[in-house]
């Protein structure tokens, strides 16, 4: 069982003053982002992480599938298994993975003295490195289930469509690659009637197209991949429905690295209908969500939202 690149992860009280004093020590910055609260210091293969109002206690880290230079190894022992042998041995976990997940993920757990052990891996199980491991590259746009009967009852589906198609317009004219993500399940055949694309949204020859079986597009799809193999690190996503498969795909692409832009106007759902007459409008949600990926803040990544008339996919904010 390979653990990955070691280190000790510091909670610290004034990252200024903490960076200054292992400065001292022959430390230099290697990652991360002071303004954030975070930063890795580096001397030869030696890795110290400093961490500001993010956890309590210091850590000993170990990052499967990474070397000392964060860099991706290839035949690395993933998080899933590591979980599943410790689990297997009786040893009790404080954090739990997915096991039905194939991307980044972590565990955490104690040693007898209460000592806590972070297992924080940054890759994909196949070893692709997240996209914010990567130097910064290609806008992708995703559009995702934009489909009959998806959007058959979707609040202001008209408005949302049109938005979609100019959004996808924008995109091919700054030579902008767009992904097609249609879902599929027992409520929504693939290749029936309702599955398909909307007749406004039609593929150009070459733009791929995905299938999924699961609310985030990066399930059970080779997604990750397809986007490595274009250079991707910023996605820009459109599409329904805001509360199921966006919500689940944008998560999904934050927690992989990536830049996210979300088209403020071009997702939608439907509502929500709740015990006693009461009702979770589809408006709301939708708003929600527009705040959530305003204000949302990641390490290393940015998110934001925009307009599809005022989308720029050279700007790393998806907007001028």
């Amino acid at each position: 069982m390979q653990l990955g690149a070691f280190s000790v992860s510091l909670a610290v009280k004034d990252i200024a003053a903490s960076r200054a004093f292992y400065e001292r020590l022959g430390f230099t910055a290697f990652g991360g982002d002071a303004d954030q609260g975070w930063l890795i210091l580096k001397n030869g293969p030696t890795l110290v992480g400093l961490f500001q109002g993010m956890f309590e206690k210091n850590l000993l880290t170990f990052n499967p599938g990474w070397d000392s230079d964060a860099q991706p190894v290839p035949g690395f022992t993933d998080v899933r298994e590591i979980q599943a042998h410790l689990k297997a041995g009786g040893v009790a976990l404080l954090r739990e993975a997915d096991e039905a997940g194939t991307g980044p993920a972590h565990i955490v757990l104690a040693d007898p003295d209460g000592n806590q052990i972070l297992v924080d891996q940054h890759v994909d199980r196949g070893g692709q490195a997240p996209a914010a491991a990567r130097e910064a590259g290609r806008t992708v746009l995703l559009v995702v289930d934009v489909q009959v009967g998806v959007m058959a009852n979707a609040w202001e589906a008209a408005r949302v469509i049109g938005n979609v198609a100019l959004a996808v317009e924008r995109a091919r004219a700054q030579g902008v690659p767009v992904v097609w993500v249609q879902h599929g399940d027992d409520d929504l055949p693939e290749d029936s009637e309702a599955w398909q694309l909307v007749p406004e949204l039609v593929p150009a020859a070459g733009e791929t197209r995905i299938r999924k079986r699961f609310n985030s597009a990066f399930e059970g799809t080779d997604l990750a991949g397809e986007l490595a193999r274009l250079g991707a690190t910023h996605v820009v996503l459109a599409g329904a429905a805001s509360n199921w498969c966006i919500r689940a795909t944008a998560y999904g692409a934050l927690d992989r690295g990536y830049d996210l832009t979300l088209v403020e106007d071009a997702h939608t759902t439907a509502s929500i209908a709740l015990e006693g007459g009461r009702a979770i409008e589809a408006e709301a949600i939708v708003r929600e969500l527009n705040i959530a990926m305003k204000w949302l803040a990641y390490p290393g990544r940015r998110n934001a939202i925009a307009r599809a008339a005022s989308l720029d996919f050279a700007a790393r904010g998806g907007s001028a």
